[in-house]
This record gives structure tokens, sequence and C-alpha cells, in this order.
């Protein structure tokens, strides 16, 4: 099974225009949620910076190559899914 670079590519910009919209919202809540806010959204852009490199090494590989490396990506993108929904929870519940 290849792996869709654009297809991923396109999940990375959706994620960011995402972390757009939960830093917009963070100046609307209460300031004793914003630390614990800004933190779970920080961890929110390491995690898909994580994902984004894994993505830049594989652009250039060879099919072989891009096989290795699939299971890499798919955790990675496993744990840049799961960051994503906690963050969108936890701005649900500051609502």
């Amino acid at each position: 099974m290849k792996l869709n670079i654009q297809k991923l590519e396109s999940k990375i910009n959706e994620i960011n225009n995402e972390i757009d919209v939960f830093q917009r919202k963070m100046s609307n809540v209460p300031t004793n949620v914003t630390h614990d806010l800004k933190k779970i959204v920080n961890e929110l852009e390491s995690k898909k910076s994580n994902f984004k490199d894994k993505i830049d090494l594989i652009k250039d590989k060879s099919d072989d190559a891009v096989v290795d490396m699939q299971i890499g990506v798919e955790m990675a993108w496993k744990d840049l899914s799961i960051a994503y929904d906690s963050v969108k929870e936890r701005f649900k519940e500051v609502r």
C-alpha cells in the first residue's frame, strides 16, 4: 500500500487551520484555563510537526523505502489524531 503524500499534506493543512481556530478561541476564554489550553495546543503543534517531518522524509524515497517507513507515518498520524481530538474536546468544554 503506497502512501498518498498529497492527501497527508492536505491533512497537515487542515490541522494547521484548526490550530489557528483554537488559538483565536483562546482569546475568548477565561484566563484561568488559557494556560492549559495553550499547553495542549502546543502539544498538538508538536505532534503535527513530527508528522510533517515524517512526510518530508519519505517524499523522495523509493517505493520500498516508503513501505518501510509507512508504520512510522501511521503511528505519527494516530498520535496527531488523538491530540487533535483531545484539543477539540477541551475547547468544547470551555464554551
